[in-house]
């Protein structure tokens, strides 16, 4: 009657809403039988008057409920547990699928790499389209076509696409506020300066607009080397060498590439890149200290859309005139802003391992994830 059931809903109702709502009614169905059980158990049949056969309650409510319940909890769990052995068999499954992905990603980052590093850029340079922000002072111009949808904004897709890492800080921030340490809510909150400096950046087109979108990314890399660093602390400890060090070497880059990348972007994407790879292996390293596969299929998740974003960039710098059509920048925004967050997570889920606190991973998609107390048992 259950499959007859469900193959009968209407037809808005979705596969995947079926098999949520699944569980829940064969639970349901599970308790009606075994409530049905016990009601046989502790009555007696007898004729009343009129000659009609009725049940009368014979046991003690309160125990006949508690046996019930107990009966109830003891299949559910069974059934619970078969359910996360083959959730976890499933999420094993893809996370090597993701790996052998991100393998090819990664194999195939090397070549245009090297041929960008080799020959340079080919991006929107020679677009010279005016619009109300004047001349183009920018040291790099994208791909996008300049003005071609809005007299007021020059790359009208990069421009918009920007305020998704506005939309993952704030959503970072909310989820996550009660549960992490102050440098994580940094972590979250340097997401919207990064993407409203890269929104005026590339609505403009103007130096002063670049370094609001290059150099709030170079101090998110300070954060997210401090989480690194600090991952083992007990408590509350500050490290303070080592924030005047990152401080230092933060405000050095920061001048280096205001001074030296007027012509290029050659010298903010050596202080980015280093903090990148640098974040890469520690994370990495975290991983392979856990033993716990969600660690894994974080930072697998993080890398492929960091790389895959990448992997884009590359493409739309290399051969812009065959591309252009594609507005591959749009993905590289989309693939560093969700590869970046799930990073995060990554090192508050690695954080809550150190300090001993059971928390879980919530969301149906990478769009809704985040990282919760796990539920009393």
């Amino acid at each position: 009657m259950l499959c007859y059931c469900f193959s009968h809903m209407p037809s808005v109702t979705s596969a995947p809403i079926r098999i949520a709502l699944l569980p829940i009614v064969a639970f349901c169905v599970q308790a009606y039988r075994i409530c049905c059980q016990e009601w046989q158990k502790n009555s007696h049949a007898f004729t009343s008057k009129c000659g009609i056969r009725r049940r009368i309650w014979r046991g003690p409510a309160s125990c006949t409920a508690q046996r019930a319940a107990a009966m109830i909890k003891r299949n559910f769990v069974v059934q619970y547990s078969t359910w996360r052995t083959h959730a976890a068999a499933g999420e094993l499954m893809a996370l090597e699928s993701l790996q052998r992905v991100l393998a090819i990603v990664l194999t195939l980052i090397l070549p245009l790499f090297a041929l960008l590093a080799i020959r340079g850029p080919v991006d929107g340079a020679g677009d010279t389209t005016a619009g109300f922000w004047g001349a183009k002072t920018a040291s790099v111009n994208w791909c996008e076509r300049d003005y071609a949808a809005s007299y007021y904004i020059a790359e009208l897709a990069n421009s918009l696409t920007s305020l998704c890492l506005v939309a993952t800080g704030i959503y970072g921030v909310c989820a996550h506020v009660t549960l992490v340490e102050l440098r994580y809510l940094l972590a979250f909150f340097s997401f919207v300066v990064i993407g409203l400096g890269s929104f005026a950046f590339h609505a403009t087109l103007l130096r002063s607009m670049q370094l609001l979108d290059e150099l709030p990314m170079v101090w998110a890399n300070t954060v997210f080397i401090y989480i690194c660093r600090s991952m083992n602390d007990r408590g509350n400890s500050c490290r303070i060498a080592e924030v005047i060090v990152l401080a230092l070497l933060t405000v050095l880059a920061t001048l280096a590439v205001v001074i030296f990348d007027t012509e290029n972007q050659n010298v903010f994407l050596l202080c980015y890149g280093s903090g990148v790879q640098y974040l890469v292996w520690s994370s990495y390293v975290f991983c392979q200290k856990s033993a716990n596969s969600t660690a894994w299929l974080l930072f697998t998740t993080a890398m492929l859309c960091y790389a895959g974003g990448f992997l884009l960039w590359l493409i739309d710098r290399n051969f812009c005139h065959s591309v252009r059509p594609l507005y591959l920048h749009v993905f590289w925004h989309f693939g560093a802003d969700l590869g970046t967050y799930a990073a995060v997570l990554l090192w508050i889920w690695i954080r809550s391992e150190v300090l001993a606190r059971k928390v879980v991973l919530r969301g149906r998609s990478l769009l809704s994830w985040h990282i919760a107390a796990a539920p009393q048992e």
